[in-house]
């Protein structure tokens, strides 16, 4: 009984937001696409980092370029599953040294949200281990569970996350020279993203701040030095409705943390800066 009510009284307050399309790029909404809605995007981005190596003169450059096909389907109020398709492109530049190109398939993503009221609800994530370990396109098995929730505050939409990711471990060839395939446990990230929408000049503006706190990478059985980190990055964009079934959005995101928690993997981090943008169409059938 207490449930039923609570639920009702958020009803009331979180009508404002309920049934509405992901607006944000990082941070996920409890609100979905409507019941039996397929909801399709194109997501391009581009994604540099620029350090130095340490005690050496030498520079590292790297570009990695994403193109995401993802799809949202509702079969039922309150159910939403997702599956992302990425296909990459990395190149890594260093001083006086040939460039590193890499493209391929990278970690196929399935997931699902269950929205147990309108301002609360729960997602599962899991990374499937289908990128080229070898050419660092992809990890080992990876699963998430978060916690979602969103609130109206007058005309802004404000959305909060916390998830925590177990990265599986996983076998890679880090030196060309050496065959032997070395034993990869990355380390867990506990994530908290935090996201407002707001109305304005025809455009829906969108605001994020999305934290990963990295624990200790593991190689070959040996604890890396300086592997935990915490990565900060921010991010502002907007999106456009060109009519019912069409939008379109676009985003800057650029890290505020330390050099080594930048990039991140494939899947999370801006590095010096990134850019998105998404073209996106919603059918019912």
């Amino acid at each position: 009984m207490k449930h039923r009510w609570l639920c009702s009284i958020l009803l009331l307050s979180g009508l404002a937001v309920a049934g509405q399309a992901q607006e944000t790029f990082v941070t996920e909404t409890v609100s979905m696409v409507e019941s039996r809605t397929v909801a399709l995007e194109l997501r391009p981005g581009y994604r540099t980092d620029l350090w130095k190596v340490k005690n050496t003169n030498t520079e590292v450059t790297d570009t990695l370029i994403r193109t995401d096909v993802n799809a949202r389907w509702s079969p039922m109020d309150k159910v939403e599953v997702m599956m992302e398709i990425p296909y990459l492109r990395d190149t890594v530049e260093q001083t006086a040294t040939a460039d590193d190109k890499d493209s391929g398939l990278g970690q196929v993503i399935l997931g699902g949200k269950y929205a147990f009221c309108p301002m609360g609800g729960a997602a599962l994530r899991v990374e499937l281990p289908t990128g080229d370990k070898d050419k660092m396109l992809g990890e080992g098995l990876n699963i998430g569970l978060a916690l979602l929730a969103e609130k109206a505050v007058g005309p802004v939409k404000t959305y909060a996350n916390v998830g925590y990711l177990i990265k599986q471990e996983y076998k890679t060839t880090f030196d060309v020279a050496n065959a032997a395939k070395t034993k990869v446990d990355p380390g867990d990230i506990l994530q908290l993203n935090l996201a407002a929408v707001y109305p304005r000049f025809g455009l829906d503006w969108v605001g994020e701040a999305n934290m990963n706190f990295i624990g200790k990478q593991k190689r070959g059985g040996t604890t890396v030095s300086g592997s935990d980190a915490t990565g900060v990055a921010l991010l502002v964009g907007a999106n456009k409705k060109l009519t019912e079934q069409i939008g379109v959005k676009a985003a800057l995101s650029w890290e505020v943390s330390e050099e080594a928690a930048r990039s991140v993997d494939t899947v999370r981090g801006s590095g010096d800066y990134k850019v998105t943008l998404a073209a996106n169409y919603r059918f019912k059938y």
